[in-house]
């Protein structure tokens, strides 16, 4: 064995991992200790979770390509921060879209519709709002993805989209967008009586709400810009004679 490359160790289950990583860090530095023994070299050996290796490895030098941490936080605290404003775009579309219903809603609960009716309804809505821009979203990646991960300069694991475990994220970040996105309108309209909804009392003005989506597009559009920025110019750095 060379002293680039990794060793590997898997221990069974109810061993004592403190007391084995002792032992194998033992053996190895007398392995190591006894091939060099001509070169007077001094060794030690340390084991790290295989978890580590990739991206917080303690070696100093191996054959394993590591991610920059720096890098790697900075794309997820943007696709973070783009997806937070989107979903908070599409809460307030949805807000002043159920205000504007407001005459419908009314006419629905003097027909006899309930508070649970009203909130069912617009919950309903989201869902199918949600569901379509989820698989558009889906085809969109399985026909970019390449180009994407070319021009980020990232690699995507082969086949992530038969992963299972990535499901359980979507399906979370789907419900939080279709509950944040209906649970106010809905439950805000909904308690209102009919008059009220005719007489317009709860409707609000608009202006702040248009402008902060105004302003949280201009935000995204700003951070996709800067985005291509950055790429542009690693990709140019990396191509200089």
């Amino acid at each position: 064995q060379g002293l680039e490359l990794p060793t590997y160790v898997l221990f069974k289950k109810g061993v004592n991992i403190p007391e084995a990583i002792k032992k194998c860090n033992k053996i190895n530095t007398a392995l190591l200790t006894a091939r060099f023994e001509d070169a007077n070299a001094k060794f030690s050996s340390e084991v790290e979770p295989f978890s580590s290796v990739h991206i917080k490895t303690k070696a100093g030098y191996d054959l394993i390509k590591k991610v920059n941490r720096l890098n790697l936080l900075f794309l997820m605290i943007v696709v973070l921060f783009i997806l937070g404003i989107a979903i908070t775009n599409f809460i307030n579309l949805s807000i002043i879209k159920g205000e504007r219903r407001a005459k419908e809603i009314s006419i629905r609960k003097a027909n006899g519709a309930n508070r649970a009716n009203i909130v069912r309804m617009l919950l309903v809505e989201s869902f199918v709002v949600t569901l379509i821009s989820f698989l558009i979203s889906f085809v969109l990646l399985h026909l970019l993805g390449d180009y994407i991960s070319s021009f980020l300069n990232i690699k995507l694991p082969p086949n992530f989209l038969l992963n299972p475990t990535f499901y359980p994220w979507i399906a979370a970040v789907f419900l939080f967008v279709v509950a944040t996105s209906s649970v106010y309108p809905s439950l805000y309209l909904s308690k209102s009586s009919p008059i009220e909804l005719l007489r317009n009392s709860v409707k609000r003005r608009h202006r702040l709400t248009i402008s902060s989506v105004v302003l949280q597009f201009t935000a995204v559009v700003f951070c996709l810009i800067s985005i291509i920025v950055v790429a542009t110019q690693l990709q140019f750095e990396k191509t200089l004679p």
